[in-house]
């Protein structure tokens, strides 16, 4: 993933590619020649255009798809953690130690994870935090019919939580095809 200088660097090179090439064409094939050879040539660039313009659109409508995906999924699995807490209640004995896991996920998430998928690599800490979860859940101590409904619930927000963990490890490295990244830079 780009930074947003690295972004803005490969603008103005774009850009500047462009107009370099708008000006040897110039030089080359002058517009007073061009005109008188635009009805051979016109139709071509138009249907060129055209698909260019349509294949531009689906890559954008694909990439923003899986922008949202990505949000979503990770909406998701704070809302997931955000419940796990609160159950947390429902289990008295295991209350604080469950509490303290939860928060430990949210910084290993949030100070760990997230500066590490930036670099592109895949990060190991909330995976710890995760199985520290699930070994604290299915041993806390059960007294009443409550307790059950309460770890039962966090055991499945749990789940939730780790399969949408996942989902967020596996979209940090989707890219878009090699193909369509010639495609756009050809066009």
């Amino acid at each position: 993933m780009l930074t947003f200088t690295g972004n803005i660097v490969i603008l103005v090179l774009v850009m500047a590619a462009s107009l370099i090439f708008t000006l040897a064409m110039n030089r080359l094939w002058p517009v007073a020649r061009r005109y008188s050879e635009s009805d051979q040539v016109g139709w071509q660039l138009s249907v060129l255009g055209t698909t260019y313009a349509v294949t531009l659109g689906f890559m954008l409508y694909t990439v923003w798809g899986e922008f949202k995906a990505a949000e979503l999924n990770i909406e998701l699995e704070a809302n997931a953690l955000r419940d796990i807490y609160r159950l947390a209640q429902g289990l008295p004995h295991d209350r604080a130690v469950i509490e303290q896991l939860t928060v430990a996920y949210a910084t290993e998430v949030v100070d760990r994870d997230w500066p590490e998928m930036a670099r592109g690599k895949t990060p190991e800490e909330s995976h710890e935090a995760n199985e520290h979860l699930w070994k604290a859940l299915l041993s806390a101590v059960i007294e009443k019919p409550m307790e059950i409904a309460a770890q039962d619930h966090a055991l499945s927000e749990l789940t939730l939580l780790t399969q949408h963990r996942r989902t967020r490890l596996l979209q940090n490295h989707y890219e878009i095809p090699g193909i369509f990244w010639c495609v756009l830079l050809v066009g």
